[in-house]
């Protein structure tokens, strides 16, 4: 498929065209080039000739070679990206070496920045119509991020997340499962109940070959997608019905939705300790974990590192009986138990190299981890994270270079307090971890309210529609379920996991509907 088919695939589709042209710099997760400034004429041309190619009349240069290919009429672009996963100063100058040229010749032609690796610091001076953000991560961490959006400068550009998908092994090597989808589902509620901000969402990618793989190194894990063919065969999995469940019932705005659990037990935080850098290197030393008055456990870097495991990056005891992360990256080590609770973390933490500043670890147990995000997002924001996920309220701060800071950390149940050099920076409590959610919107003389079941038994619940006027005591039921969260289909098994459709009753304003377990439920209700 070339530019030409790809045009032709939206068209039949029904779907709107949006071009991601290269800007100069590659995508940072393959190996870094930079086309010099002064030889940037091309790339410029380059992406006016893909608009006018698609837009432009058909006596024109690159208008006249669509005509020929037997498309006279424009193809409407009116989305442009301009780079793809860049980073840094380098990515602004050759954004803005572009954008300018693009907005004088096509001003009706939105264009787009992608903010994934960057942050909106260091593209404070470049001027875009949407900002685009990537997403490739656990169920966890998007099951967490329902309430993402919530917060969100209603004066910054809208947000196209161009490119989402759960890609941990535990949602399936490759295909994904019923677990992915489900918690793709609930981030999606999150956008939808965000709508004003998040402008448009796209699964990536959307089609592959079943026996087609993408491993990069220092790369997110193999993508999942959405629908895999062969030679012969195709079939949608889980995320796909799920997806298409959302797209076809979707509200034209959006209700208020309280969901409430009146037996809900508060969280503990508990598990071990850690030190890290994300993009960068640093040092650690007096690390001290005390708990009633009493210590469980105070370093020793005067000779080694004992009993500290190590996950990533390249760390070893310096002269000055420091714990070096010597490797500029992504470095984690660990340290505790996972029964360690309500304890009180001190240490010392200095940057010695990086754009940004260290990971301080907590309530590490099963494969999840709090961490402090300190100096995080381009140095420009400090805050607690519960894998990679917010919790509490980002700080906007940044940490120096070579210098250093008293760090403590206070856990009490489920309180976390956090202090930079004597001073309280956060005060978060975390909430209990959701297995059911539900958003509500009103359609055409409809109110369409969709319920995620995340858990392993049914949720037995009451729905009080409030002011809501009905027409009708029965509504439409579209349920998507699966007995186990790993289940999903296959080229043999094509159609394991789909929606039914059934109806049922509702006997006024306030009625009882069980949930099935590992589901997505969507009720229409006919209102006046």
């Amino acid at each position: 498929m070339g530019l030409f088919e790809y045009l032709q695939f939206c068209e039949d589709l029904g779907a709107e065209p949006l071009y991601v042209g290269f800007a100069g710099q590659t995508c940072i997760f393959r190996s870094p080039q930079l086309v010099p400034m002064d030889d940037m004429g091309w790339v410029r041309d380059n992406i006016l000739d893909v608009v006018q190619y698609a837009d432009g009349a058909a006596n024109s240069r690159w208008g006249a070679l669509r005509a020929e290919a037997g498309h006279p009429a424009p193809f409407n672009l009116k989305l442009l990206e301009i780079g793809n996963e860049n980073q840094g100063p380098e990515f602004e100058r050759r954004y803005n070496f572009i954008h300018e040229v693009v907005k004088t010749n096509y001003p009706d032609v939105q264009c787009l920045a992608d903010l994934s690796w960057t942050s909106r610091e260091s593209m404070r001076d470049a001027q875009f119509d949407i900002e685009d953000s990537h997403h490739y991560e656990s169920p966890r961490w998007f099951t967490t991020g329902f309430n993402m959006y919530d917060k969100r400068d209603r004066k910054m550009p809208p947000l196209y997340l161009g490119e989402l998908a759960v890609t941990t092994g535990d949602a399936g090597n490759l295909r994904g499962n019923m677990r992915a989808a489900l918690s793709e589902g609930v981030f999606l509620m999150g956008c939808e109940r965000n709508g004003d901000v998040v402008r448009m969402v796209s699964y990536a990618p959307l089609l592959a070959n079943v026996e087609g793989r993408t491993e990069l190194t220092g790369a997110p894990p193999p993508w999942h997608a959405m629908i895999y063919f062969d030679g012969t065969r195709v079939f949608g999995t889980a995320s796909y019905y799920l997806w298409k469940m959302f797209g076809s019932s979707r509200p034209a705005r959006t209700v208020q939705t309280d969901v409430s659990f009146p037996d809900a037990k508060p969280v503990l935080v508990s598990g071990q300790i850690g030190v890290g850098t994300w993009a960068d290197t640093a040092e650690f030393k007096d690390i001290k974990v005390e708990k009633e008055g009493q210590t469980l456990y105070q370093s020793d870097f005067s000779t080694n590192a004992a009993g500290w495991a190590t996950e990533s990056g390249r760390w070893s005891v310096t002269t000055n009986a420091t714990y070096r992360q010597g490797r500029r990256g992504q470095g984690i080590s660990y340290f505790g138990n996972d029964d360690w609770s309500d304890y009180t973390l001190t240490l010392k933490a200095k940057n010695t190299g990086g754009a940004e500043g260290f990971l301080i670890i907590f309530g590490r147990k099963n494969g999840e981890r709090y961490w402090w995000n300190l100096g995080g997002y381009g140095n420009t924001l400090h805050e607690i994270e519960f894998n990679q996920a917010l919790v509490g309220s980002s700080v906007r701060a940044k940490i120096e270079r070579d210098r250093w800071y008293d760090i403590k950390v206070q856990l009490s149940g489920s309180r976390i307090r956090c202090y930079l050099d004597g001073e309280l920076i956060h005060d978060a409590v975390v909430p209990r971890p959701q297995k059911f959610f539900a958003v509500a919107g009103q359609g055409d003389n409809e109110l369409i309210v969709k319920a995620i079941n995340l858990g392993s038994d049914a949720v037995s619940a009451k729905l009080n529609l409030r002011d809501v006027s009905l027409a009708a005591n029965s509504a439409q039921m579209t349920v998507l379920t699966s007995p186990e969260p790993t289940d999903n289909n296959s080229l043999t098994q094509p159609t394991r996991i789909q929606p039914l459709e059934t109806s049922v009753s509702v006997e006024g304003k306030d009625f009882s509907h069980e949930f099935p377990p590992n589901s997505l439920t969507v009720l229409r209700l006919k209102t006046r």
